[in-house]
């Protein structure tokens, strides 16, 4: 840089001094010195030129390597994205085979002369594979299918091996190394004397049947594998389809092996409904739920259960848990679809039991307005009977109730105990006698001596006693359990319309110890002591009933009868209209308050309880009742 500038200042003082020549007069001096500035001018003019291309050259460069360099940035990205691409796809079929649990049917292995007449080996496994799916299809349960051991939701086909290296064959030893398909193979051999089918789940050994019917041994076969795959959904398929000794064989071995404490728990739980033997059922739902005290359908099952047999304590008991594990959600190992319904089940159970009927009709019709089948025919029965002792009997007459089932026999035979026993209560409320009878005594007898029907004799019982057949009503009371609550009632009951004061105190004690959180043997005994003349006694015993179930309207209404037989009209008005809440359609409700209103010197709001109670349900008495008092007021 320094020799440059040296340069340029020595041509700048040589230009300068050939400018002075130039100048002068001097000729030949001046010719020279021009001759010299011409070509410094050239010069110039040239490296200018160079220059200006130079620096053309050097700008075109410049956006060349800008240009190359940008396609080298391309180059990097395009390169990091493809990689980020292939880690994605490699990290996406890794993901899918891990949680890849669906039902694979490989083609079977079939002869060559079957193949040739349409009967592939992918045919075969196409027919193993339609069966499993309608066998899945055609049971139905509340379980989640999530929560099942084999979980193959909607991911159920056939696979055809592929040939040579593929990404097919590639991302199969994927699966088989990370995933839980249930892989099923088999083969059919054509012998002397049909067919022999063979089937296997994964590495367990394979199962044959021989036959001439192909299709019929495929489908023994696709069964024996929907068995040992889903062994509790195989337990449901056999009951709903009628087949109970085998569904009770299949979910007792589940119940007994080694699998893990939830599908056991779900075995004993099902074996709740297969199982006729009431009281057996009931050790089964004890295990299940010491199993898993947090499995939903364990606590409703043993619920249903403990009503059966009378154990009414336990049974609300059990009712009030499944709504606990409900409102904490607890209900994951069932189908959300059913939670809803579930809950309006439980809660009307609890309400019922302590007598708050109006609560549990609202819960019940509110279940059935939603879309569900499975347990409809249930509600019905409930919602019957809870309008029957809600004392609307008219409104419970006009239930109609499909008939059960007749494929399966376990949901056949709790449905006719419910329908029974709901038309029976419509019957009593309207102290039909007669028809109560009749409908309890058929009821017992299509359920048979296996099936507990405790649920109909011991209002059976009590109905003789209303007919005025005392030792019937005793002789069958007598012949059922001592632990069952109802049964018990029905005696204390018994002995109260045969005045035996003191054996039906006796036996209402022993009611409320076996079920002392609930309102009627409380209502009850009130009702036999006011009978007895015992007003003050009947009061105490209604106020505990009050307190055990304050929205149960009979102690109320009878407590109101009893202030008013203690010439207490006044205090009873209040009793009447807090029971009116309960009860609003009881037609002796409205009588007694109409009389209480007309005692008190109220003739014209009694005039109107008088015409309310006129188009309501009444007994025979009850209508001579108001009859006389009109006549004696008008």
């Amino acid at each position: 840089m320094a020799d440059e500038n040296e340069d340029f200042f020595a041509r700048s003082a040589c230009d300068a001094a050939a400018v002075g020549i130039a100048m002068t007069a001097d000729a030949p001096a001046a010719d020279a010195a021009r001759a010299y500035l011409r070509e410094q001018t050239r010069l110039a003019r040239l490296q200018s030129e160079n220059l200006i291309e130079q620096n053309a050259f050097e700008i075109s460069h410049l956006k060349w390597r800008r240009s190359a360099d940008r396609a080298r940035g391309a180059a990097y990205v395009i390169l990091m994205l493809l990689g980020l691409l292939v880690v994605a796809i490699v990290g996406a079929a890794v993901w899918s085979a891990m949680h890849d649990n669906g039902l694979v049917v490989e083609s079977f292995s079939v002869p060559a002369g079957l193949a040739e007449q349409g009967q592939t080996g992918t045919v075969v496994a196409q027919h193993v594979l339609d069966r499993i799916v309608a066998m899945q299809a055609g049971t139905q349960s509340l379980r989640a299918a999530s929560s099942y051991r084999n979980n193959w939701g909607e991911d159920l086909k056939v696979q055809i091996p592929d040939t040579g290296v593929s990404l097919g064959e590639a991302y199969r030893y994927l699966v088989a190394w990370l995933g839980r398909q249930t892989r099923i193979t088999g083969e059919v051999v054509r012998g002397g004397s049909g067919f022999a089918v063979t089937a296997r789940a994964g590495a367990a050994a394979g199962t044959t049947f021989r036959g001439n019917n192909l299709d019929a041994l495929l489908d023994k076969a696709a069964e024996r594998i929907f068995g040992q795959t889903q062994p509790y959904l195989y337990g449901i398929y056999l009951s709903s389809h009628g087949r109970d000794d085998e569904s009770k064989s299949v979910l007792l071995a589940l119940a007994q092996s080694d699998a893990s404490a939830s599908e056991r728990a779900w075995a004993w739980s099902g074996l709740l409904f297969v199982e006729n033997d009431t009281r057996v059922a009931e050790q089964y739902g004890y295990t299940a739920v010491t199993i898993n005290p947090d499995l939903l359908l364990a606590h409703n099952n043993l619920a249903a259960v403990a009503w059966r047999l009378g154990h009414s304590e336990f049974a609300h008991r059990e009712a009030v848990i499944g709504l606990k594990l409900l409102d904490a959600d607890a209900g994951n190992e069932l189908d959300r679809r059913v939670l809803g319904n579930m809950h309006s089940i439980l809660a009307e159970e609890a309400d019922a039991a302590l007598g708050d009927y109006g609560n549990a009709v609202r819960e019940l019709r509110a279940d059935l307005a939603a879309d569900h089948t499975v347990l409809r025919a249930r509600s019905l029965a409930f919602l019957m009977r809870d309008l029957a002792l809600m004392h609307d009997p008219g409104a419970a007459r006009g239930i109609v109730i499909d008939p059960p089932p007749l494929t399966n026999r376990s949901v056949a035979n709790r449905q006719i105990l419910l329908t029974t026993s709901a038309r029976g209560d419509v019957s009593i409320e309207s102290n039909d006698w007669s028809a109560a009878k009749t409908d309890m005594a058929k009821g017992i007898e299509a359920l048979g001596p296996r099936y507990a029907s405790i649920q109909l004799q011991a209002p059976l019982a009590l109905v003789e006693a209303e007919s005025g057949d005392i030792a019937s009503a005793r002789a069958l009371v007598e012949t059922l359990p001592a632990d069952c609550f109802p049964c018990v009632d029905a005696h204390a009951r018994i002995e109260t319309i045969a005045r035996n004061w003191q054996a039906a105190g006796a036996l209402f004690a022993q009611a409320v110890r076996q079920a002392p959180s609930l309102p009627f043997a409380y209502a009850d005994w009130g009702a036999m002591l006011m009978a007895q003349g015992d007003c003050d006694g009947a009061i105490a015993q209604f106020a505990l009933a009050n307190q055990k179930g304050p929205h149960f309207a009979d102690p109320l209404e009878m407590w109101g009868e009893a202030l008013m037989l203690k010439n207490r009209s006044d205090l009873a008005l209040a009793k009447f209209e807090e029971a009116d809440k309960y009860a609003p359609n009881w037609g002796r409700l409205h009588l007694k308050w109409g009389e209480a209103l007309l005692w008190s010197g109220d003739k014209a709001g009694a005039w109107t309880q008088f015409a309310t109670a006129s188009h309501l349900d009444l007994s025979a008495a009850d209508q001579a009742a108001l009859s006389k008092l009109r006549a004696a007021h008008d």
